[in-house]
């Protein structure tokens, strides 16, 4: 996994970048599918904001922002932000693949049932 980072009106150091890049070091563990993070830090009028971009080996791309008075807190912020979307994305995935596995197989808005199943007749 990539990790670039990038500073807007701010001089950044070395101790913030290597922060920034430990803490995104950790989300790549719990998803697998991203293949590069940008983390734009930004410094603008005594507020500090930081920007994350997961990029995905398919689909779109995860993005979270946050602001605080201070970067460290804003990259924790962040963090936990992406963090919480990651594992929401994880567990819609695995509810999509429990959905394949019971043998409903969504088709163009449709299901398709790959067993054969008998309807139910009803007691007269």
């Amino acid at each position: 996994m990539q990790v670039s980072v990038t500073a807007r009106h701010m001089d950044l150091s070395e101790s913030v970048k290597e922060f920034a890049s430990r803490k995104v070091e950790n989300l790549d563990r719990l998803f697998h599918g991203v293949t590069k993070i940008e983390i734009i830090l930004d410094a603008a009028d005594g507020a500090h904001s930081a920007e994350l971009i997961a990029h995905q080996k398919r689909g779109a791309k995860i993005i979270a922002i946050s602001k605080a008075d201070e970067m460290y807190e804003a990259i924790d912020a962040v963090i936990e932000k992406m963090d919480h979307q990651m594992r929401k994305k994880k567990e819609i995935l695995k509810q999509r693949r429990k959905k394949t596995a019971k043998g409903v197989l969504p088709v163009s808005g449709e299901e398709i049932r790959i067993r054969d199943e008998e309807p139910e007749e009803a007691e007269e």
